[in-house]
């Protein structure tokens, strides 16, 4: 438990110090657009590069595979479930929108990848970019369609748009790491140093992105939305807990159920602040709901997972 308080105590303090240089005058918010570029088409990319080489063999695939059924079917139940309890939530179908995806989409990249990394591994990292493959899927279609006012439907689910948003750096980079770790091709020693070298910056970057997209907007109002407060017990709490709880009756345990919890725990996504901004709709929703998550998860993440014993 120390260690995983520590990690997410660590990544808080760099929220914190991109929260402090924005109020300070030092960053702006176009910097965080910057630095949201670096870490999209840099670090992540990078860091999925390294871990995928490493660790996905033809004999990780026959073992891990079980991962991705779990995942599929996770991601259909509490994202069926969630839309029906966004609904009291908002009479106005975008609000509605921003509810939902904050419930079923954590910030398992921004927040997630850091996490995992640093208290299992590149190996544990594996594992969990393996998991959330369908729900990468569900980010980029659902997620990306309800955050955006498009609408979809089995015709555009496969259609060129949407193949073009699953053909993101993120995908591109774990398929290029997945080639090379099953055929054994390894990067020139220089070039290898390099990728592992801009992997170390994703835990840092991505949170001083988040401190300074936070920024932007007045806390007090942040902190006083009571909705927010509701969504990030659910988020944070309820679904881990109840979740990970009734598999564990059912005898689910080890990556199954230690990955489902700790997905669970997350705090809310990022793409509710950053996307709303493209339609001139109310940011402030999806910043609340980020900054109270981000701000407790310190303290529901180390006790939820030293509660199934993660």
């Amino acid at each position: 438990m120390t260690a995983l308080f520590e990690q997410t105590l660590i990544l808080f303090i760099f929220i914190a110090v991109g929260f402090g240089l924005a109020r300070a005058k030092i960053v702006h918010s176009e910097h965080a657009k910057i630095l949201s570029e670096l870490l999209m088409y840099v670090f992540l990319t990078c860091s999925c590069v390294s871990t995928f080489s490493s660790n996905f063999t033809v004999e990780y695939i026959t073992e891990k595979y079980p991962l991705i059924i779990a995942s599929a079917i996770l991601i259909v139940v509490v994202g069926v479930v969630m839309h029906f309890v966004a609904k009291p939530f908002s009479q106005k179908p975008y609000e509605r929108a921003i509810y939902e995806y904050s419930l079923v989409m954590p910030n398992y990249g921004g927040v997630g990848y850091p996490i995992v990394m640093g208290i299992f591994g590149s190996v544990g990292l594996t594992d969990f970019m393996v998991f959330v493959l369908p729900i990468a899927v569900y980010t980029y279609t659902y997620g990306y369609c309800s955050l955006t006012k498009r609408s979809l439907s089995f015709k555009n689910l496969f259609s060129m748009k949407t193949l073009l948003m699953l053909a993101n750096p993120i995908m591109i980079s774990m398929l290029f790491g997945m080639v090379m770790g099953i055929t054994g091709l390894t990067l020139p020693g220089f070039l290898d140093s390099a990728v592992n070298s801009a992997s170390g910056c994703l835990a840092p970057v991505a949170m001083l992105v988040v401190g300074i997209t936070i920024s932007d907007f007045n806390i007090k109002k942040l902190l006083s939305n009571k909705r927010a407060y509701i969504v990030t017990a659910m988020r944070l709490v309820i679904q881990p807990v109840v979740i990970g709880g009734i598999m564990w009756l059912c005898g689910i345990r080890g990556d199954i159920l230690m990955y489902t919890v700790i997905f669970l725990a997350l705090p809310c996504g990022m793409n509710t602040v950053t996307l709303p901004r493209l339609f001139d709709e109310n940011c402030e929703i999806g910043a609340s709901m980020a900054l109270i998550s981000n701000i407790l998860a310190c303290v529901t993440m180390p006790l939820v997972l030293t509660l199934f014993g993660i």
